[in-house]
């Protein structure tokens, strides 16, 4: 799907779909690229970051790419956390408590 000045551009052309792929294989890619005459904001990259981080950290096996193209100097940031927050908190035996519990009902 493509928008323009806030509106709908184009519609992609089939629903996505899995067609036989294996976790490795499926991905989906959102590019963003903000009007000049709708958006009146310079985006700071360490807050995107940290955010995406947090999503990467919080939903095990997602892989997220963040590359900032505006200046001479690309920045790219590859997020993924195998596993996600599990492996830290069965790792922390510093306070010896369950951050996570196994619920039994």
């Amino acid at each position: 799907m493509e928008f323009a000045n806030g509106d709908a551009v184009s519609r992609s052309s089939s629903p996505a779909r899995r067609r036989s792929k294996t976790a490795s294989q499926a991905r989906t890619e959102v590019t963003f690229l903000p009007s000049r005459h709708l958006h009146h904001v310079e985006f700071d990259y360490a807050t995107i970051e940290h955010r995406l981080r947090e999503l990467a950290f919080l939903n095990s096996g997602v892989h997220i790419v963040l590359t900032d193209a505006r200046h001479a100097e690309i920045k790219q940031d590859d997020l993924y956390y195998e596993g996600g927050w599990k492996p830290s908190c069965a790792s922390s035996t510093a306070s010896r408590l369950r951050c996570c519990p196994r619920r039994s009902w």
